[in-house]
């Protein structure tokens, strides 16, 4: 998983990539659960996930529809395409991934 901030997401979405983007809150219990959840399904994709601590980048919640954390997003061509909040068991992890692919 890849650590980034506000500026990083800001210029991924000016440039319109596409990716995966992990919201947290550093306090969060359900949080660090799914992290792990999310790394063990990154390393067995090869896919790269960016985390943003949402404290940080409130900005993009409304963007997003971000309603709770933890949340995990999908962008298209620089814009929100799907998110989920199923985050509490790989499989259901890998398969949002994959859905992608």
């Amino acid at each position: 998983m890849i650590q980034v901030e506000s500026n990083d997401l800001a210029r991924f979405l000016e440039e319109k990539k596409s990716g995966f983007f992990y919201f947290y809150t550093p306090l969060c219990g359900s949080c660090q659960l799914a992290r792990q959840m999310i790394e063990l399904a990154e390393k067995s994709s090869d896919i790269p996930i960016y985390a943003l601590d949402l404290n940080l980048s409130k900005e993009f919640a409304p963007l997003f529809k971000i309603e709770a954390v933890p949340v995990l997003v999908r962008v298209d061509d620089g814009a929100f395409s799907e998110k989920t909040y199923t985050l509490d068991n790989v499989v259901a992890v890998f398969r949002f991934l994959k859905k992608f692919t």
